[in-house]
């Protein structure tokens, strides 16, 4: 919406004759709820949780799969192939048709009917119009329904073939199991054939420090609370492949946890343990507290044709996908480990995860008890470890604090512990429950006295026994989606307290400004998420762009979040100031020219430089990045922090490859 029909709309004089669709989000600034207007003109036909499913679910990269999409084409053709030669009619089924391209090959391959069942309405219309666009729609029939919803005595025609694409980063964590047991029994013949055929699981042991910090809280200068929280068996999924390989230690080979048969419903279990022996391949000993995981695909079921997210550590045989990613499982009871020892791994599956332990016997799902692995993402815990190891910065604070009155603000940050050291009283100000009782936790368990945790300003007022408060913060808060929006929150709260607190109390405010640079950059692969996907394998799959582009509208900033230490690049410009955020002053927009040594630049990389600064000495400064790590030239890659996630603007994909300056 633009300004002016904000202000219309606010003043009630917005036109009456077009209709609005609220929709809410989560405003980080305020940290409360809020709705957003969108004209009926812009919104899709139903209701939010799906528009917003669609503008996350990165369909456009899953297009853009080109090895994805050659196996899917050859899996159908081989068994149509099969078919046609004795004399078939084929009917396919397509379970889950999304934009309807694994329909369409099967009419290529000649398919003589495609049932394409979609439970997203919004998908399912489209896939319609995509199916007519290319001159299929008499061939093709999309049901709007769930597979599993699809009673079996409604079936007219059964298929002698069905294929989906119902994987995620775990396999069956988007319901694939279910999806095959069911729709062989209510959509399959006797003797059907399926695209994928077989799934396999594959796992490797490992032990990692490093990989550590981003699950467990860190102890180098203070004894951490909740060591003994095994966390959630939830799955850490990432870019396994962008990942230094000296970040951990292998311990055994890779071996299958898991073998599913998508072709026998009768073996489709959806509670199941294995339990495998494995032999230490480690030359010394080490603490196995880590499963890494990847799956693949056998497409046609004979082994000619896989489908694999094997990791580059792995094998030099990979292709890059974002849709599916490998994934990390923290073991909930870690073991020290000998070389050449055998030991049981029980690896778990119900129907939609996947969880491994170490022991006598299985055992279930692991469940956190400090809050914190709920509450937190992997980053947090990993950004908290990187603040710890920042001496300068701690030593700063320690500096600035001694002997003052404090107040921190943030929500999952340790400045108030690093404060209390030299601080004569520190107020933590943490907005979440699972921080504010991290502090706590951390402050009982060392002994530290002249902390007290509090979730309102309201807090403060019968409790400051001096005429002065210093204020500080990273700034960082967990409901932050941005980079800048940490700092913005931040001064929010400094005019809370400055209305809360009347003129009687000095307030001295640390940071007061941070800047918010730019790099202009080309990635390997990370623009095909937001990329127009037009003409894909010789079909025309421009509706499903209008969709994306609506959803992407109504659900997603301008400026998207992205953990871009796991996604390839390299930078096409140097790294540029484009806004001032300063406390208590009011910012305006302004207009900077972006400059590109390299046409083929697509993104824009957004992050905050916030810099700390004692008047009384300014030399004694620090400065505090969300983004890069160290200066990156024209060419090279950039190192950006990997407790952080950064801002990413996509240039309009007809852009790319002409302009070599960029007015934002």
């Amino acid at each position: 919406m633009s300004q002016k029909e904000r202000e219309s709309e606010q003043n009630g004089s917005g036109d009456s004759t077009t209709p609005k669709q609220f929709y809410q989000y989560f405003n980080p600034i305020s940290g409360q709820m809020e709705w957003k207007v969108v004209s009926e003109a812009t919104a899709i036909e139903d209701d939010e949780d799906m528009i917003i499913q669609i503008a996350r679910s990165n369909f456009g990269d899953m297009i853009y799969d080109y090895d994805r999409n050659d196996r899917y084409s050859a899996g159908l053709k081989h068994h149509i192939k099969r078919l046609k030669s004795e004399g078939t009619n084929v009917h396919v089924a397509d379970i889950g048709t999304g934009t309807s391209l694994l329909s369409l090959m099967a009419v290529r391959h000649g398919a003589d009917k495609v049932t394409a069942v979609e439970v997203f309405k919004p998908m399912a219309i489209t896939a319609e119009k995509v199916i007519k666009k290319n001159g299929c729609d008499d061939k093709i029939k999309v049901i709007h329904l769930r597979s599993t919803e699809i009673q079996e005595n409604l079936v007219q025609e059964k298929a002698d073939i069905i294929v989906a694409e119902v994987f995620d980063t775990e396999l069956i964590g988007e319901g694939a199991l279910r999806s095959f047991k069911e729709g062989l029994v209510t959509l399959g013949k006797k003797g059907c054939r399926v695209v994928p055929a077989k799934g396999r699981v594959w796992i490797c042991p490992v032990s990692s420090e490093k990989l550590q910090q981003f699950w467990k809280l860190p102890n180098k200068r203070f004894k951490a609370p909740f060591s003994d929280c095994t966390g959630t068996a939830a799955v850490f999924d990432i870019q396994l492949s962008e990942i230094d390989p000296n970040w951990f230690e292998v311990l055994a080979e890779p071996f299958i946890a898991f073998n599913f048969n998508f072709e026998d419903a009768d073996s489709i279990k959806y509670n199941e343990t294995f339990s495998h022996r494995i032999s230490i391949t480690s030359k010394k000993p080490a603490i196995f507290d880590i499963v890494l995981m990847w799956w693949d695909l056998d497409m046609n079921g004979d082994g000619t044709n896989y489908i694999s997210t094997v990791p580059t550590q792995f094998s030099d045989k990979t292709a890059w996908r974002d849709h599916w990613m490998q994934a990390i499982y923290y073991l909930p009871k870690p073991a020290q480990v000998l070389p050449n020892e055998e030991i049981v791994l029980h690896c778990s599956h119900d129907e939609y995860s996947l969880w491994f332990n170490i022991g006598e016997k299985s055992e279930g799902p692991s469940f956190c008890c400090c809050q914190l692995h709920s509450a937190f993402s992997r980053y947090d815990f990993y950004r908290l470890h990187k603040m710890d190891e920042n001496e300068a910065f701690i030593q700063w604070i320690r500096k600035f604090c001694e002997n003052k009155q404090v107040l921190t603000f943030g929500d999952g940050s340790l400045i108030s512990l690093y404060a209390s050291k030299t601080a004569a009283k520190v107020y933590a100000y943490e907005a979440g429950d699972a921080s504010a009782g991290m502090i706590e936790s951390y402050a009982k368990l060392n002994n530290i006295t002249n902390i007290k945790v509090i979730q309102s300003l309201k807090q403060l007022n019968s409790d400051i026994f001096t005429k002065e408060l210093t204020v500080i913060s990273e700034p960082f808060f967990s409901t932050s989606i941005l980079p800048w929006h940490g700092f913005l929150r931040f001064s929010a709260l400094i005019n809370e307290l400055q209305n809360a607190l009347g003129n009687e109390i000095k307030i001295e405010v640390m940071p007061k400004k941070s800047k918010l640079l730019c790099l202009p950059v080309k990635f390997e692969h990370l623009w095909k998420i937001a990329a127009p996907v037009g003409i894909v394998d010789g079909f025309d799959l421009s509706d499903f762009d209008v969709l994306c582009q609506k959803a992407r509208t109504i659900a997603d900033p301008i400026v998207e979040q992205h953990s871009l230490f796991e996604y390839p690049g390299i930078s096409t410009g140097t790294q540029q100031e484009v806004f001032f955020l300063s406390v208590n002053s009011k910012s305006e927009a302004k207009s900077t020219v972006i400059t590109s040594e390299n046409s083929e630049t697509n993104a824009l990389v957004f992050w905050t430089e916030t810099e700390f600064v004692d008047e009384k000495s300014e030399e004694n400064s620090v400065t505090v990045s969300n983004g890069l790590l160290s200066n990156c030239l024209v060419g090279e890659k950039p190192e950006w922090h990997p407790g952080h996630r950064q801002g990413v603007y996509f240039l309009p994909f007809e852009s790319i490859g002409k302009a070599k300056t960029i007015e934002h």
